[in-house]
């Protein structure tokens, strides 16, 4: 797949991340590859502004439900306290249609 395709996918334009978050996503592309392989698909990946957007809450309920384990593939980019939590689509529809079970 290579690199730019991995950072293509994960949605990340390469010409504003600086070199702590090139080496976060690099050991993310890295880590991938040595468990799924070169060839894998790689799933869409959203902020938690993004996933706030899209469910109608505020971010912050979005970080809480990422504590508690409701986007169980949802990673921090990069080591810091304050790095920004990235949450796999496929774990999103998951929690949508989950959601959409529980009201109906």
């Amino acid at each position: 797949m290579g690199v730019l395709n991995f950072l293509k996918i994960s949605g990340k334009p390469t010409n504003l991340l600086t070199g702590a978050k090139i080496r976060s996503i690099l050991s993310l592309y890295f880590m991938h590859v040595q468990t799924y392989g070169e060839g894998s698909k790689v799933d869409k990946t959203l902020s938690t502004a993004d996933v706030a957007k899209r469910l109608q809450v505020h971010p912050t309920t979005v970080q809480g439900w990422i504590r508690k384990g409701y986007f169980p593939n949802a990673y921090k980019l990069g080591l810091g306290k304050n790095s920004p939590y990235i949450i796999p689509e496929s774990d999103i529809v998951a929690f949508e249609e989950k959601r959409h079970q529980a009201t109906h």
